[in-house]
């Protein structure tokens, strides 16, 4: 039995895209069948490529898309000015309400380089964790958030159940004086929303950061290193991981899950907001030569 994993895509960087997934598709016990949100700019030749490439994959134009969205956003007007607004949103409605199946979701800039096997997520919001608090507010605006949240969350990799996933609540939110601010303006909204989501669930899960890591500066793969989410200000080390000779290569290893349930406290977000300014002072990235 295959396992449904979404993804949002577009034809820029088409090419770094489907090395990634079929990295992801390929190391994986168990078989996955990607079904492929367009973000709206993939032609008939970037279909047929991702046809090629993935033989069972399902793609799902943004035309395809709109209507049953539209609809089922139509009472929620802040949730459907974001999605028409934004494309990241589509990675919270179109991924979560296309269709009625627990969310598995993969950016396109993951790349696996070990085999592996999925975990049990028990009905937890599951993500990637990140090296920051990556949310769209600053240190002063935290103080006036009124909304808990979870710290870290990374959506390079998402879980999310479908009982978990509330529009009334994401509407709520969303209408707030200090999240309304990046509706259009900061692309990490949509992160934030998800380390939201997982907050009123009241617990969060993470995959183990040693095992799936977000790529950095300082990249260096350990034996235990599964995947690497290659964010865009790091892709430079996607040439670094081809090249890499990883041991115990053919190893399958499961994927393990760590459980948090303490929200972020503001101290603890102004020192991570402290801790960023201090590493981009003291030790900018220089990306890796071609």
């Amino acid at each position: 039995m295959s396992i449904n994993v979404k993804t949002l895509l577009g034809k820029n960087n088409l090419d770094f895209s489907i090395s990634c997934l079929r990295s992801f598709v390929e190391n994986s016990e168990t078989p996955i069948r990607l079904v492929i949100l367009d973000d709206g700019s993939l032609t008939g030749v970037e279909v047929e490529r991702l046809q090629s490439s993935f033989k069972d994959c399902k793609i799902v134009t943004r035309q395809d898309r709109d209507s049953i969205i539209q609809e089922k956003l139509k009472n929620y007007p802040t949730c459907y000015k974001y999605r028409e607004q934004v494309i990241y949103a589509h990675k919270i409605f179109d991924a979560m309400l296309y269709d009625d199946e627990d969310l598995i979701f993969i950016d396109s800039d993951v790349y696996f380089k070990r085999k592996y096997t999925w975990p049990d997520f028990n009905g937890i919001p599951t993500f990637m964790m990140g090296r920051q608090h990556a949310y769209s507010f600053t240190h002063m605006e935290f103080l006036k958030v009124k909304y808990p949240i979870f710290p870290y969350v990374n959506t390079g990799m998402i879980y999310c159940p479908r009982e978990k996933f509330d529009l009334g609540f994401i509407e709520e939110v969303l209408n707030d004086q200090i999240i309304n601010k990046g509706i259009g303006r900061i692309s990490w909204l949509e992160q934030t929303m998800w380390a939201f989501i997982a907050a009123k669930a009241g617990a969060i899960r993470y995959f183990d950061p040693f095992q799936v890591v977000m790529a950095g500066g300082d990249l260096i793969l350990k034996e235990n290193t599964l995947a690497v989410h290659l964010v865009s200000a790091y892709r430079g080390e996607y040439k670094l991981l081809l090249k890499e000779d990883v041991k115990n290569k053919e190893k399958i290893e499961p994927i393990k899950l760590i459980t948090k349930t303490k929200f972020v406290s503001i101290p603890e977000f102004w020192i991570d907001r402290l801790k960023k300014k201090l590493r981009r002072h003291f030790k900018p990235y220089k990306p890796v030569a071609a």
